[in-house]
């Protein structure tokens, strides 16, 4: 544990300090992963730092010296390939070797890729939302019309009316004839009314 926390102190020093770049030059040379994920954890902009005058990203600097497996290992790592420097060069733009580019070209097709899948996934979720919420909404719909009619219904039978031709009654028969969720016919909630009136 103490080597650990004093590897951590010597990284953050040589990061801050004027030997910088001969470090992280040195850990992309040798392919020091180890070393550089511990700069990832310490430093949030680690990846997207310039580390000389130039505005060379490590990534540039992979790919100033052709080290294949350092750019693929800084390209997972979330390294991002448009960065360009002061001469407006990204890091695919360094290297003049086929295959180099080629791991570049690579990565920025995958990453398209996933995106269009995440796209497409992200459009499904939605349509199925949508096509829930319309469902609910027609659902809603129903119902409101329902306890609308049965609030008319309950008004009838309050104020008294049972006459059958009576303007007011209109609402009651359309309700007690046509529901097929109210299960009372209309003789019946006539006769419990009579019923409950004339004990």
């Amino acid at each position: 544990e103490f080597r650990r926390v004093l590897f951590r102190s010597i990284v953050q020093l040589l990061i801050n300090s004027a030997y910088s770049r001969d470090f992280l030059v040195h850990a992309v040379l040798n392919n020091r992963t180890t070393t550089l994920e511990l700069c990832m954890k310490l430093f949030d902009d680690f990846l997207s730092r310039t580390v000389d005058k130039q505005g060379n990203t490590l990534l540039h600097l992979a790919a100033q010296y052709e080290i294949e497996n350092m750019i693929q290992f800084l390209l997972n790592a979330g390294s991002d390939p448009r960065i360009v420097n002061v001469d407006g060069l990204r890091p695919a733009d360094i290297s003049k070797k086929v295959k180099i580019k080629h791991i570049f070209e690579d990565h920025i097709l995958q990453k398209q890729e996933k995106m269009s899948a995440k796209l497409k996934k992200t459009r499904k979720q939605v349509k199925e939302l949508i096509e829930v919420a319309e469902r609910q909404g027609d659902l809603i719909t129903r119902q409101e019309e329902y306890i609308d009619k049965l609030s008319h219904v309950i008004l009838e039978l309050k104020n008294g009316v049972t006459d059958l031709n009576h303007p007011m009654r209109s609402e009651s028969s359309r309700f007690f004839k046509g529901s097929e969720d109210c299960p009372v016919s209309e003789e019946g909630a006539f006769e419990a009314k009579r019923g409950h009136s004339h004990p």
